[in-house]
């Protein structure tokens, strides 16, 4: 299973980030894979600014959304007749999922019927964990949220291709009235993956606009797991638990060699423990020394090129993710550097180096001390 450190790449939540090309015209390294994630995820145009005043406003904004969603499930809850959602329980939630939490408690990845219900066993935990009366109202408030959830989410990610705000909440507002929903989909556990289906063509088809969008949408696409040194809210809510972990920090020389590769800015600490890890490279420059070290570990073969952060878009992080993973040269020159830095004994020749000037002269020593009198060979 491929994991991934990725460490804080001080990533902007609203920055609208020019449209980059993932590979010049005479790259070798275009097409195939990388071509795909370019047409997946290119990025995505500015869209037409809305009403102005308050509801420019970011709570004010999130606000709505929220409301917006309490008034969709609602909508989902109020469609089932004549007997309420709430107080019915559908048959596989109460006699496979619920009867499965209590028999075998947190065995999620139990096959029903060959198929893996990982939303629905969860959702039985839950309500194992509960007095069995509320089940039927626990069941059905949270197969109302989930397709309530499920609009909210396709409304963003259809943003790059359809712009008016209107045309999509009448998309997502589609996935609530969908006319043959009361009949079997609505406001239950088993049937609230059903939900989940169009609005995964969504997220397939997703252009974030923003910097931790794109971030996101390239380690879904690149990864499987991956470990998030960040203390970004944003992160934390579009990259889903399953997959990501989001740390604030941890070790890195107990960190780096557990993982399978390391993205990072390019400090001389960050790309020190990543070399003596023996771990692949994805390096983004923002300014100092880092495009020193990022131009060292791609000449020593342990990085793909890299690109300042102004160039940073989801299609060429993905790419570099894929490069990073996949190339075996690159693991190989990883391993291998590592395994030298690994053997050598810095700290005991910084010493030695020391203790040799104790048997130096005076004047030799201002010699060794001051660069312009020292003479190389």
């Amino acid at each position: 299973m491929r994991e991934l450190a990725y460490r804080r790449l001080m990533l902007s939540g609203n920055r609208v980030v020019p449209r980059s090309p993932l590979s010049g015209p005479g790259d070798p390294a275009a097409g195939g894979f990388r071509t795909a994630l370019a047409a997946l995820f290119p990025v995505a145009p500015s869209v037409p600014g809305g009403p102005g005043g308050l509801l420019r406003e970011r709570p004010v904004r999130v606000g709505i959304e929220i409301l917006a969603v309490l008034v969709a499930a609602v909508a989902m809850l109020l469609r089932v007749a004549p007997l309420p959602s709430w107080d019915v329980v559908y048959a596989e939630d109460n006699g496979v999922f619920l009867v499965g939490a209590l028999a075998h408690p947190w065995d999620l990845l139990a096959q029903f019927g060959g198929y893996l219900e990982l939303v629905p066993r969860v959702l039985g935990q839950i309500v194992s964990l509960l007095p069995l009366w509320d089940a039927a109202r626990v069941y059905a408030v949270s197969g109302a949220l989930i397709a309530a959830v499920c609009a909210l989410f396709t409304y963003h990610a259809s943003e790059g291709y359809i712009r008016s705000p209107w045309l999509r909440g009448m998309l997502g507002a589609a996935l609530i009235l969908l006319p043959l929903a009361p009949i079997e989909m609505a406001d239950s556990g088993v049937d609230s993956p059903w939900y989940l289906l169009p609005t995964a063509f969504w997220a397939v088809m997703w252009r974030p606009r923003t910097r931790s969008g794109m971030l996101a949408a390239a380690l879904m696409a690149a990864v499987r797991r991956a470990v998030v040194a960040s203390s970004s809210l944003a992160l934390r809510r579009l990259l889903p638990a399953g997959r990501f972990l989001v740390i604030r920090q941890a070790p890195h020389d107990w960190l780096f060699p557990r993982v399978q590769a390391v993205v990072h800015h390019g400090g001389a600490g960050t790309t020190g423990a990543a070399v003596a890890a023996g771990r692949p490279q994805v390096i983004w420059p923002f300014g100092v020394d880092q495009h020193f070290w990022a131009r060292r570990m791609t000449g020593l073969g342990v990085a793909p090129s890299a690109r300042p952060v102004r160039a940073l878009t989801g299609p060429a992080l993905a790419a570099a993710l894929d490069q990073a993973l996949g190339d075996r040269r690159l693991a190989a020159a990883a391993a291998e550097l590592g395994q030298r830095v690994r053997a050598e004994d810095g700290c005991g020749t910084a010493v030695a180096q020391l203790e040799a000037l104790r048997n130096v002269s005076p004047d030799e020593r201002r010699l060794v001390a001051d660069p312009r009198l020292a003479v190389h060979a």
